[in-house]
């Protein structure tokens, strides 16, 4: 072998070591200059590691950069998904998990809640128009920012209505106190530009200085004192108390009537169209839980699946709505699919799909018309029975959802590592999605990565036909909200077709 080879042997070995793929150019290196000398060899040998280095860490760079861009692109995620895009408090996502934290550590550090909404709002809208409305929203959020301790949360749930948590509140004194603060805040205008605006608050709040986990019903209580204080249409503020707790608030009696209800007609499923963004076409609906009280009270999902759930009838109460669903929709045209939620609570269950599919049997419709939903954090929360329960799925020809994607922390291992079929977009990702560059940017990028891999993308909250033309310009597949229709107690007129833009 001449010196040339051995070199040329040499160059594609250290190639090699470093990754680059550069044997061929080195066979055609040797093949092209094989009249060349021993220095002219030995210059080449010392040159070619100084070249092959700086290609190695240009490669290096182009991939820590492509992996800078995607944790950005998750952060902004999570940010959009708990944050208010006006005031840039926490939304109602955000503020849930930290009242949830301080509701799990109340006995040790009581708190307060206070669930402010304005008075007189609406009329700075119609009169000032909604731009003057904003910058007092924007206004109003800063006060109260700067009214608590610097350890104090302030959110904007939606509309004019915000929410303050205050620690560290362990005596009625030290309550109304705080109360009378916040009311007080409102007595000096708010200079916006060149408009000087009034507006009134009312108060609802709940003191918390017992361990409670129920965040929801902290806040159905804070709702409920609001309710009253609006109720006087006065600039006010009145705190829940236990005592003046109404039934549809108390947990143990509320799981006694729904241990009687699970299994019964009371409980009834809801039906919201899917709409094919491409032709406006409806195709199937997602399923929601309503539960029907003797007096005719309607209550939501929020309200009693928490507690079915802690209280072991949740199953029951599954398979009552896919019962009542699946008759339902055998009935409507082939081509219309069936969406339900499945808790994490029964991802253990022994025989769930056996039974799923006995239920799908019994309406005579295929499974292939079934999804069922599993949120983010279920599915991460308990990754081997989710692992085993979606093959189970899988192998009885029913589609997998992942809903609430692009808001938990796990969303790339869940595309990677999970044989789903469908990825639902989270509401909170396609709010303000019209004048919100970021939101448009992770939604494309969202719908570009889950269409490189096989899978279907819903998007949840449309409201009007701007968003809709927004989400379809961006290449989603399906779309659900109020502007495709409210949920309705029967499958059968939502055959209905929607305008959108091509």
């Amino acid at each position: 072998m001449d010196a040339l080879a051995i070199g040329a042997v040499a160059i594609a070995i250290y190639a090699l070591c470093v990754q680059v793929d550069a044997f061929d150019h080195l066979v055609e290196l040797s093949q092209e200059h094989e009249a060349w000398e021993f220095d002219e060899i030995f210059a080449t040998l010392m040159i070619l590691p100084v070249a092959i280095t700086a290609f190695a860490v240009r490669r290096l760079k182009d991939a820590l950069r492509e992996l800078k861009n995607r944790v950005e692109a998750e952060r902004i995620a999570n940010d959009l998904a708990l944050r208010d895009p006006l005031t840039r408090l926490y939304n109602r996502r955000g503020f849930s998990r930290l009242a949830y934290e301080a509701a799990t550590a109340g006995k040790q550090s009581p708190f307060l809640l206070a669930l402010i909404d304005l008075n007189r709002f609406k009329a700075v809208n119609d009169l000032r128009g909604h731009a003057v409305g904003d910058q007092l929203l924007i206004a109003v959020a800063a006060r109260l920012s700067e009214l608590g301790p610097p350890d104090a949360t302030v959110a904007r749930l939606g509309g004019d209505e915000f929410i303050m948590l205050i620690p560290e509140i362990r005596t009625e004194v030290e309550e109304r106190k705080a109360l009378e603060m916040i009311s007080t805040s409102f007595g000096q205008p708010f200079r916006l530009g060149q408009h000087v605006v009034r507006v009134g608050a009312s108060i609802g709040a709940r003191w918390v200085c017992e361990n409670w986990t129920n965040v929801d019903i902290l806040l159905s209580q804070a709702d409920t004192a609001l309710y009253k204080c609006k109720s006087k249409l006065t600039n006010e503020f009145i705190t829940f108390r236990t005592s003046t707790e109404q039934r549809r608030l108390d947990s143990s009696s509320l799981a006694e009537q729904l241990q009687h209800a699970a299994s019964g007609p009371n409980i009834s499923p809801h039906y919201q169209p899917l709409v094919c963004l491409k032709t406006g076409k409806n195709l199937g609906f997602e399923v929601l839980a309503r539960w029907r009280l003797d007096d005719g009270f309607l209550r939501m999902p929020d309200e009693f699946i928490g507690i079915a759930e802690n209280n072991g009838i949740i199953n029951e109460l599954f398979f009552n709505i896919l019962r009542q669903a699946s008759r339902e929709i055998s009935s409507c045209p082939e081509q219309y699919s069936l969406s339900l939620n499945l808790s994490a609570t029964q991802f253990e269950e022994d025989s769930l799909v056996k039974n799923i599919v006995t239920v799908l049997a019994e309406a005579g419709i295929s499974p292939e018309r079934l999804v069922i939903e599993m949120t983010e954090n279920a599915i991460t929360s308990q990754i081997d029975s989710a692992t085993k329960l979606i093959h189970e799925l899988n192998c009885a020809d029913i589609k997998v959802a992942v809903d609430n994607f692009g808001v938990g922390l796990s969303s790339m291992k869940i595309l990677s590592d999970f044989d789903i079929q469908i990825i639902k977009i989270d509401r909170s990702l396609v709010h303000m999605l019209k004048s919100n560059e970021n939101q448009q940017k992770v939604v494309r990028s969202i719908t570009s990565m889950a269409h490189n891999l096989g899978l279907k993308v819903v998007v949840e909250g449309i409201e009007d036909i701007g968003t809709a033309d927004w989400i379809s310009e961006l290449g989603c597949d399906i779309g659900q909200g109020f502007y495709f229709g409210r949920p309705s107690d029967s499958a059968k007129g939502g055959s209905h077709q929607v305008s959108i833009a091509a």
